[in-house]
């Protein structure tokens, strides 16, 4: 179940859940805001360029309308695609107002309407007025867990502060994935 930043399957194959056309920089910066809104970006700034990992990003810096300037986010989206691999947005959270089954739908919400369909939530821990939420992918009645993504939401207003899809970039696509060869009940009992 390790999926951290030196688990084999995440280095050394090749990512099948990054499809699309090779993008430039302002291309990439066009997907960003998409991301995020076009009503919220004030603008987007191109500070780096990943060309030596599996999957190769462009890294931006996101300022936003009527929020103060510290307060940016950070994001690496796919220089093949634009889709989004990682984001950290700086923000203090206030004080909590949301419950952990809210935020869980939020995020659901969010993933829907970014083109990650059929995302359901398997794991989540709070801290610091946040709820961090594992999604995997579930095709038929199967959870595909290497298919994941990783929001980090503000129990404040709802807000997704923290994205996170190695794992989903790396691994998704549809699978032919067989009928179980033993029931449930069998498998309990071998237990």
């Amino acid at each position: 179940i390790y999926d951290g930043p030196f688990s084999d399957h995440l280095v050394t194959a090749e990512p099948r859940g990054v499809t699309g056309e090779q993008l430039d920089v302002e291309q990439a910066k066009q997907k960003v805001v998409e991301f995020f809104g076009q009503d919220k970006v004030q603008s987007v700034e191109n500070i780096n360029q990943n060309d030596t990992d599996p999957i190769k990003t462009y890294g931006c810096k996101v300022t936003f309308k009527d929020v103060p300037e510290e307060q940016s986010a950070t994001i690496g989206v796919t220089q093949k695609g634009g889709h989004p691999m990682w984001m950290i947005y700086q923000r203090p959270v206030a004080e909590k107002t949301i419950e952990v089954d809210e935020a869980k739908k939020l995020g659901k919400d969010f993933l829907d309407s970014r083109g990650y369909k059929s995302m359901v939530d398997t794991y989540y821990i709070m801290e610091d007025n946040t709820a961090t939420i594992n999604y995997a992918y579930k095709q038929d009645d199967v959870i595909v867990y290497p298919d994941l993504i990783k929001l980090k939401i503000a129990l404040d207003n709802g807000e997704i502060i923290g994205f996170e899809a190695k794992g989903y970039l790396s691994a998704h696509t549809e699978r032919n994935i067989p009928a179980p060869s033993i029931s449930e009940e069998e498998a309990r009992a071998v237990i």
